[in-house]
């Protein structure tokens, strides 16, 4: 948003100057019976056109200012603030996450300027186990893992849901199942020192088909993939898991069944 509001500024600050360019040559002229057809006169006919363009291109800079946040999108979530925390500073947010700089104390008392911050919506990880006590997990594709990966059932706790909550309606959209014992496995800071959000792990046992359909608005193109315990325990050793997140609520799930 600093960008707009720079730009405001510069398009205010021309504005002012040609108007008073402007005047400048209207009471030079004014006592001229015919204004000469010079430079000086042809910059008093193109200034006000000039006026006009800068502000036109300062209204509309005002108003991308004004509504940038809701076209881009402001992080809602708590701000992260501890004693330790000197001053915060936001670098970059939009409706999903923020970045911050921070100065931080330390324990020791030194001062650290540039300890960066990231704020992220809270989420939830579902193992889902079905009737016949397998798996279902997706193959896919992810923007940050450099090749597909097994991923776990997932997603964004909404405004007004309790992690819970956001289970089940994840596993109704993404899977159109419902399940009759939910195990929660817990909830976790993501990055000790970087912050991350937090991650709520469940456990789905006896998941079958629910009668409701909802509306599936994931954008990344996956496959279902159903595994046995022992399969599953395979994969998760061998790294084929891709993100330590769902890393971490298999690893969880499965210790819970044991």
């Amino acid at each position: 948003m600093h960008v707009p509001v720079l730009f405001c500024f510069f398009q205010l600050v021309v504005i002012f100057l040609l108007r008073k360019d402007v005047n400048r040559h209207l009471v030079r002229n004014s006592g001229e019976l015919i204004a000469p057809l010079d430079r000086n006169y042809m910059r008093l006919q193109h200034a006000p056109r000039c006026v006009i363009l800068f502000g036109v291109l300062g209204v509309v800079a005002l108003a991308f200012v004004l509504t940038s946040g809701s076209q881009r999108g402001s992080f809602q979530g708590a701000a992260w603030r501890t004693p330790q925390t000197v001053s915060a500073v936001t670098v970059a947010e939009s409706k999903f996450a923020r970045c911050e700089l921070h100065t931080v104390r330390t324990e020791s008392g030194k001062i650290i300027n540039d300890w960066l911050w990231f704020d992220e919506a809270d989420a939830v990880n579902i193992l889902v186990q079905n009737t016949d006590g397998d798996f279902v997990l997706f193959n896919q594709v992810k923007y940050g893992i450099p090749k597909p990966t097994l991923a776990l059932l997932g997603g964004m706790i909404e405004p007004q849901e309790d992690p819970l909550q956001a289970a089940k309606r994840e596993l109704l959209e993404e899977l159109s199942l419902t399940s009759s014992e939910w195990v929660n496995l817990g909830t976790y800071r993501v990055a000790a020192n970087r912050g991350g959000g937090h991650i709520s792990c469940f456990l789905a046992k006896m998941c079958v088909p629910s009668s409701e359909k909802a509306a599936d608005d994931d954008l990344e193109t996956r496959d279902i993939v159903t595994l046995s315990p022992s399969r599953l325990r395979e994969l998760l050793l061998s790294g084929e898991i891709g993100e330590v997140k769902w890393t971490a609520t298999a690893a969880l799930a499965l210790l819970h069944l044991q």
